[in-house]
């Protein structure tokens, strides 16, 4: 099994909770007992705040020395879209 769930997985296929827990859940993504993200989905803003990161991860991959995390983290948001707005 890799880190992306089932052997020879991709991260854009992979399920939420196979991901690392600093990339799924880190604690300051807490607003007291409430995620920021949950937040942001009852202000109307969350499909613009996840493509927003996507793009933002991607792009950046590659100057910051932390290529694959960023990766699972646009995987992450990407995953969450498509969970919220893919139909």
């Amino acid at each position: 099994m890799s880190e992306y769930g089932a052997e020879g997985g991709h991260p854009w296929m992979m399920d939420i909770d196979d991901l690392p827990r600093v990339v799924s859940q880190p604690n300051h993504y807490k607003l007291g007992e409430r995620e920021v993200i949950d937040v942001i989905r009852d202000a109307g803003w969350l499909d613009h705040y996840l493509k927003g990161n996507i793009t933002k991860y991607v792009l950046r991959c590659e100057h910051k020395g932390t290529e694959h995390m960023d990766m699972q983290k646009a995987a992450k948001c990407a995953a969450m879209w498509l969970e919220e707005f893919g139909g």
